[in-house]
């Protein structure tokens, strides 16, 4: 382990167990291991919900595949793209410009929705997001050809025509709610690159499936409340906390008090630099930003909040991350809150679901009259649409409590083990007892 410390006018920095050493660990992660036939290996297996057959013919999945085993999926993800979690949508992007990129969106046939209304549903609801950034996309009616509904899509972005498909498949599963899964799976390319793209984006949504998912334990103590898997392990100091997977991934939470332009700090955007530069990581290369208007208080406070995912190094290894910094600066000093969640380079798509909805959802109880500050960074996950409840939007949760302990889990739809040795509920690992459902 290697550790970083700072203490400047109250201030403590420290990235802890493993972070320095996410390159010198090159072995498997259990997150995911793709194969060239498409078939995962090293995914989460159980009773329950995980890797259930779907209902009907489907095309062959053809691409390498990640896994994620928290949320509880697998999707097809070409070598050298990139996979998203975008308002509750998975998105595999060929580039960042998202002009080529297949979306696939899953979502209990529940209280009525079919297959051709909840395809209605997405598709309005990505013109309307997309629309709303100066591009157009348009979906046609829905039409029912063998029994898959499905459709076309036209439009315009980053000034070149685009043309694709989109469908609604169905899947059968076992879950408390519901027997089936609908899932939609759209793509698009310029047009004229249609062609030579379109078998590869065609498979991305069919390797799209359940797999087992992993619960999350709620973990508390006298400063923090988070989301915790079983094998993390939490370490803080004052202000500080982190969440590490050993060598390959850490959710963190950074409370920083003090600061002044001498340090270099002098907003948000700063307060984000100072940060990852006493953190160890160099060779920032930011992949997108965004930031909320500034706002300013009776007494002058200028408050802000700014995101950005970006690729690095550390120890001189490459990782990926998504980072926030939300800042109130005033009296010539800069107090605020970053949150960091990161992996390594090459376990990015399979595990940045979790590390983002851990650092997202970590709670501070702080000592100084910061609410303002905590609410706002409570929201980071808005960066890039990004949404704090996407496993909500992806297979749905339900919060559990082990009868035994106490302690509570947020557990994925998907892990319903309907045949389980005490009875239809979820389970911890062998154990033959089911969890207490207490969600409302």
């Amino acid at each position: 382990m290697r550790q970083i410390f700072t203490r400047r006018n109250g201030i403590r920095l420290a990235i802890i167990a493993g972070l320095a050493a996410l390159i010198a660990a090159c072995g498997g992660s259990q997150a995911t291991q793709n194969t060239g036939n498409g078939t995962p290996t090293g995914s989460s297996q159980g009773g329950g919900g995980g890797g259930q057959t779907p209902a009907g013919s489907r095309q062959a999945c053809t691409l390498p595949v990640v896994t994620d085993q928290y949320e509880g999926f697998r999707i097809g993800v070409p070598s050298g793209w990139t996979l998203s979690r975008i308002q509750g949508s998975l998105v595999v992007a060929k580039d960042p410009t998202g002009s080529t990129e297949a979306d696939v969106v899953p979502a209990l046939a529940a209280n009525g929705l079919t297959a051709s209304s909840f395809y209605t549903q997405v598709t309005a609801g990505i013109e309307k997001f997309v629309d709303g950034n100066s591009q157009s996309i348009s979906f046609s009616q829905p039409e029912t050809v063998n029994g898959v509904v499905q459709g076309t899509v036209t439009g315009r972005l980053n000034g070149a025509a685009i043309s694709g498909i989109a469908t609604v498949t169905v899947q059968s599963l076992s879950t408390k709610y519901a027997s089936q899964l609908l899932v939609f799976a759209g793509y698009w390319a310029p047009s004229p690159q249609l062609a030579g793209d379109q078998s590869t984006l065609a498979a991305i949504g069919a390797c799209y499936e359940l797999t087992q998912g992993q619960l999350l334990r709620v973990y508390r103590d006298q400063q923090f409340t988070c989301e915790l898997p079983p094998t993390w392990t939490p370490k803080e100091q004052f202000n500080i906390l982190e969440l590490n997977d050993g060598n390959d991934a850490s959710a963190n939470y950074f409370f920083l008090e003090t600061l002044t332009p001498s340090q270099g700090v002098t907003g948000a955007p700063s307060l984000l630099r100072y940060l990852l530069s006493h953190v160890g990581i160099t060779d920032v290369t930011p992949i997108s930003t965004s930031s909320s208007p500034t706002s300013t208080s009776a007494t002058g406070e200028v408050k802000q909040t700014v995101y950005e995912e970006f690729t690095g190094k550390l120890a001189g290894g490459a990782v990926h991350g998504l980072a926030s910094s939300t800042a109130a600066t005033g009296g010539g000093n800069t107090s605020g809150v970053v949150r960091l969640a990161l992996t390594r380079a090459d376990l990015w798509n399979a595990l940045a679901g979790v590390v983002e909805q851990m650092a997202g959802g970590i709670e501070h109880s702080f000592v100084q009259d910061l609410g303002q500050i905590a609410n706002v960074s409570r929201q980071w996950q808005n960066f890039d649409q990004q949404v704090a409840g996407f496993d909500d939007a992806l297979n749905g949760v339900d919060i559990a409590v082990d009868p035994s302990t106490g302690t509570p889990y947020e557990v994925p739809y998907g892990d319903w083990d309907q045949n389980g040795p005490g009875g239809p509920g979820y389970y911890l690992p062998g154990e033959s007892s089911p969890l207490q459902v207490v969600t409302p």
